[in-house]
């Protein structure tokens, strides 16, 4: 059971239920109230799932009541979201290149099934570069306001270079922002992270968990799926942290053996890693040991402009050349 009340806000609260039944088949239920999850939402997200099933992807199926894989269900006069699903399996604990691989498979085949049944979802995923509010754009967006929160005392830095930064991003941006509604965007499963995936003989065997599915633009969901698998998930043994951008380099060549990119969609790569990875949220916020806000916090000035340095770098070169 997963639950978040906040004070002043309306309550929150998910109820997850492994139910395993005498006939030897176990269920997932789900029980959600989130204002940002609908019952709407999430019958669509439902009926995508389905999608995905019936073209042969290994999901967990969706179970109706009468016609509807989403119902409401009243507790205490709280109206909860219910859906009930089959129960897949282990979920996978690691990445190795052979997962990284079967990763990569698996998004470009979900892709091209939602394209081939121009499947739909009336929401955006976490990872839209163009909104904000998302988990994808969060990095950039304390990246901007470090200087103006009045926290940190941006005149011991290297304030040429950042706002080289600055332009530079909103350069790249400006001109994915011109051809973006010519991209191909449909309905993506959103989160491709290890404990939504089930691992079989050491490859990846299926897929389960649509909760923040939602339409994006197919193209920046590879490079962005590809990223936070190789860079977030746990590795193999063994491995270290120069695998990860191999294995990065492994996803993308994958993902376009199995699914052939338009040249619209070839000619926005770099600028969609380069307003992305400079940018990505454990880089600027969340790595205690080497991120940017660690040395803001410290007036490490040498660290701080290398920092500069380094995403200025990122920015203006090209990381996909052939």
């Amino acid at each position: 059971m997963i639950e978040d009340y906040e004070k002043g806000t309306l309550p929150r609260a998910k109820v997850i239920v492994k139910a395993e039944m005498d006939n030897s088949l176990t269920y997932i239920i789900k029980f959600v109230l989130e204002e940002e999850h609908p019952v709407k939402l999430i019958e669509e997200q439902s009926i995508f799932s389905e999608c995905m099933r019936a073209n042969g992807i290994n999901t967990a199926k969706r179970y109706k009541s009468c016609d509807k894989y989403c119902i409401s269900y009243t507790v205490n006069d709280l109206i909860y979201a219910v859906t009930v699903e089959e129960y897949l399996g282990e979920e996978l604990k690691f990445i190795n290149y052979k997962i990284v691989d079967g990763i990569a498979t698996l998004v470009a085949e979900m892709h091209s099934i939602s394209q081939e049944n121009n499947c739909h979802i009336s929401g955006n995923t976490i990872w839209d570069i163009f909104d904000e509010t998302t988990d994808i754009s969060r990095g950039y967006k304390a990246f901007y306001e470090y200087r103006n929160n009045g926290e940190y005392d941006f005149s011991l830095y290297d304030i040429s270079l950042y706002e080289n930064i600055i332009s530079l991003y909103e350069e790249r941006l400006s001109r994915l922002k011109a051809v973006w509604n010519k991209l191909p965007r449909y309905a993506t499963q959103g989160d491709y992270s290890t404990n939504n995936l089930v691992c079989e003989n050491g490859r990846v065997a299926g897929i389960f968990d649509y909760n923040i599915a939602g339409d994006e633009i197919l193209v920046s969901d590879m490079i962005i799926e590809g990223l936070f698998v190789c860079y977030e998930m746990d590795l193999d043994n063994g491995l270290t942290y120069d695998d990860r951008c191999k294995m990065f380099r492994v996803f993308i060549k994958k993902y376009m053996e199995c699914r052939k990119l338009n040249q619209d969609e070839i000619a926005v790569m770099n600028d969609i890693y380069a307003v992305v990875y400079p940018f990505w949220w454990t880089r600027i916020i969340f790595d205690e040991g080497k991120s940017l806000k660690k040395y803001l916090d410290e007036r490490n000035v040498k660290k701080v402009n290398k920092f500069f340095n380094e995403t200025y770098n990122l920015l203006h070169q090209d990381h996909f050349i052939n």
